[in-house]
């Protein structure tokens, strides 16, 4: 038995705007290293904006990666509001709360401490609904190694690469992003107990490891990076067009039926062993036809277990 449905993936408006500026590799240093007068550092907002489940981003840091403040300079520069919180109130918080989880990369060790007691809680988030944008890159400027599985049971390795290979340049946070994208580093590591439904974005050139993962968790989702995307950004680098990306794509990321789309049939009986060609019959022709933007929606097919989703991206 097998059931077809569709889900809108969210998109990435025409009228988002960037705030990447031209960059080299040379630039920046090593990712891994910091320069004699790093001091780290923690920036907060002055105001905290008030929690709304419909728009709310919570930035989950201790320090700034990198000494950066890009996530934060993207999603203001794009008015979608937002809240930093440190791994001190990930007991505290209610991270239903939270439309979008940022979990920043580059933290002190304290920080992935408290994701690892926390693991469930996180997983939890995903799992009622929530996406979770999770930035792997550890050891970088503020020391710490994140030590503890990603939600789903996904592990990360440590190994730095200097260019990646995009395996699905059409998927939305690989819009814009050279085919095969550099840095220095381009990844920090990778990522290997990947989940039954876990679908691969991108990946390491030399070891051949998954960098960019992305993965359902219940009703919500997840999808996570071993770039060290925050000072890719600040530095101009490839990677850095990926963070404006998928904190974009991820603020409008719906895992919703497509309302303006019919789809039959919806379900039918295979035999174990077998194969058989389903045709697929998709109806835009519905009363509530409303698409954002002036695209041509594309369709990307997926098996979950034994559901055939139709994702719109």
């Amino acid at each position: 038995m097998y059931e077809i449905g569709q889900r809108n993936r969210g998109f990435i408006p025409e009228t988002r705007i960037t705030t990447l500026k031209p960059g080299d590799r040379s630039q920046g240093g090593k990712t891994n290293q910091a320069p004699v007068a790093y001091q780290p550092t923690l920036t907060t907002p002055a105001i905290q904006n008030q929690i709304s489940t419909d728009s709310i981003v919570c930035v989950f840091k201790d320090l700034d990666p990198w000494g950066v403040t890009d996530t934060e300079d993207i999603l203001a520069t794009n008015n979608i509001p937002y809240n930093v919180y440190t791994s001190a109130e990930f007991g505290s918080l209610d991270f239903n709360q939270c439309q979008m989880i940022v979990f920043s990369g580059d933290q002190p060790k304290s920080f992935y401490d408290a994701y690892a007691m926390h693991l469930n809680k996180f997983e939890n988030y995903v799992t009622n609904g929530g996406f979770l944008n999770f930035f792997s890159a550890d050891t970088g400027w503020n020391g710490g190694f994140l030590w503890a599985p990603l939600p789903g049971g996904m592990i990360w390795n440590l190994t730095f690469a200097e260019t990646n290979e995009v395996v699905d340049p059409d998927h939305p946070v690989m819009r814009g992003v050279p085919n095969p994208f550099s840095g220095y580093y381009a990844s920090q590591g990778g990522f290997t107990n990947l989940p039954e439904d876990a679908h691969i974005i991108a990946i390491d050139t030399s070891s051949g490891l998954p960098t960019i993962v992305e993965y359902p968790i219940g009703a919500g989702w997840l999808i996570a990076f071993g770039q060290p995307l925050e000072t890719s950004h600040y530095w101009g680098w490839d990677a850095g067009l990926i963070l404006e990306n998928t904190l974009i794509w991820g603020h409008e990321y719906h895992l919703s039926d497509v309302s303006w789309l019919d789809t039959y049939p919806t379900s039918g009986t295979l035999l174990a062993s077998s194969s058989e060609t389903i045709n697929v019959y998709f109806d835009a022709g519905l009363p509530e036809v409303s698409q954002p933007g002036h695209t041509w929606p594309t369709c990307e097919l997926i098996l979950i277990r034994r559901m055939v989703l139709c994702y719109f991206l």
